[in-house]
């Protein structure tokens, strides 16, 4: 039996899992678009941008121990050198990311967690 992935049943899974909570709740989790926006974020934005962090931190440190691992061959060092500037690029983009959402949100008042 082959194991198909399908992104419709991939999209449901994971939308019946994140708002499976909500669900259980006997009033709405949010009675106005400020409480909406903070669920939002708080829900959704934060783990996601979580998740993002760690696996580029974890790509950068891939790339150190590449760096140091692979002393004598050039072509491995080189590849190391270059996963650790995409990393720190990469460090930067999503910090300045999160910056900007977080600047943005208590701009309008929403508060950010």
């Amino acid at each position: 039996m082959k194991f198909k992935l399908n992104i419709y049943k991939i999209t449901s899974l994971v939308v019946g899992l994140l708002g499976t909570p909500l669900l259980v709740f006997a009033d709405p989790p949010f009675t106005d678009f400020k409480s909406f926006v903070d669920l939002i974020v708080s829900a959704f934005f934060n783990p996601f941008m979580s998740i993002i962090s760690g696996l580029i931190f974890i790509y950068f440190f891939l790339g150190v121990a590449k760096y140091i691992w692979h002393g004598g061959d050039m072509t491995k060092r080189k590849e190391g050198y270059m996963m650790l500037v995409h990393g720190i690029i990469a460090i930067t983009v999503a910090m300045s990311i999160w910056g900007i959402i977080y600047f943005l949100l208590s701009s309008f008042g929403f508060s950010a967690p």
